[in-house]
């Protein structure tokens, strides 16, 4: 194109060139020829001319794209470098990613693997402990109607404890009215720990170192026969005592031990001649060694000279349902 320029010039520097030449020479429609065709020429050359402007612009424009395009180009070099790198990055963080990720699944697996086993024992536990607790369930159960059956029983006990109380309160107010006569000589009826005790002094059946027994006493010991011989349920306990000044000169009594046995056999006898079965009375001597009173003085001495008739209830009863309270 800028060839094309410069030959257009040259065209029209020539025609103006001759037309000043041959101004002179030629002739007037030669020389309007020749200005019509340097007018063409310079309409062509001003055409040229604002095409070749126009496309200097156009130039100019496509530099400055053509740099843009450039800045672009770098830019997005750039950034292809920054991404390919955070894509490394990333593909590095991935692989970790993914090798951590896999070594979870292998401890979960583990993890779930030892659950399960333990889970597993604990439930096992679990089911020993139920076993464990329905046993203990029964026998509690079997404790519980045991006791309740024991606690009946022992209601019974009781029960039978508190007539034999009763009935033991009504057989010492029925001898201390038998025998109220003889209360002044020294008798005494008194209940301890479920058992009557008739207590006759020596100044009612004895004389001094003797072991026959006077009218009196045998008066008091027929009034207590006439009642004990009815009673079944009772076991009778005769029991001499002396003081203890030491026997002499009684014959073939050795000791206040022998003194005291032959006092209660005497008594035993009587009691048996009025009616007492003898297979439900016991002779026993305790000699000076259960004192009732301690001392040596004259008033101790004679209380602890006496015959003590111990009347206890049978307890066969009472201890069968002991021993079957206990089962």
């Amino acid at each position: 194109m800028k060839k094309n320029f410069s030959h257009i010039r040259t065209v029209a520097f020539f025609l103006t060139l001759a037309l000043s030449l041959s101004s002179c020479v030629v002739s007037k429609k030669k020389y309007t020829e020749m200005e019509n065709l340097k007018n063409q020429v310079q309409q062509m050359l001003d055409k040229r001319n604002e095409e070749l402007k126009k496309l200097q612009g156009e130039l100019a424009s496509a530099k400055t794209k053509l740099e843009d395009c450039e800045k672009a180009r770098k830019s997005l070099e750039q950034d292809t470098l920054r991404l390919g790198k955070n894509n490394r990055d990333l593909k590095g963080t991935l692989a970790d990613t993914k090798a951590s990720c896999e070594q979870l699944k292998k401890n979960y697996d583990q993890l779930k693997e030892r659950s399960t086993e333990k889970l597993q024992d604990l439930l096992k536990q679990i089911e020993s402990m139920q076993a464990s607790l329905n046993e203990r369930e029964a026998r509690l159960a079997e404790v519980e109607k045991t006791l309740a059956a024991r606690e009946a029983r022992l209601k019974e006990v009781e029960g039978t404890l508190a007539a034999r109380d009763s009935a033991m309160q009504a057989l010492r107010k029925r001898i201390e009215d038998a025998l109220l006569g003889f209360q002044k000589d020294g008798l005494t009826v008194e209940v301890v720990d479920g058992k009557v005790y008739v207590s006759l002094s020596n100044k009612l059946l004895f004389a001094s170192g003797s072991t026959q027994i006077d009218k009196n006493g045998r008066n008091a010991l027929a009034g207590l026969a006439a009642i004990l011989k009815d009673q079944a349920d009772l076991s009778i306990l005769v029991e001499g005592h002396t003081d203890d000044v030491k026997v002499t000169n009684l014959g073939q009594i050795k000791d206040n031990w022998d003194l005291s046995v032959m006092r209660s056999t005497e008594v035993v006898r009587i009691l048996v001649e009025n009616g007492v079965p003898n297979t439900r009375i016991i002779p026993s001597g305790r000699g000076e060694t259960t004192p009732k009173v301690q001392g040596s003085t004259t008033e101790a001495r004679a209380a602890n000279r006496r015959t003590e008739i111990i009347l206890s209830p049978r307890l066969d009863e009472l201890y069968q349902l002991i021993n079957d309270s206990r089962k």
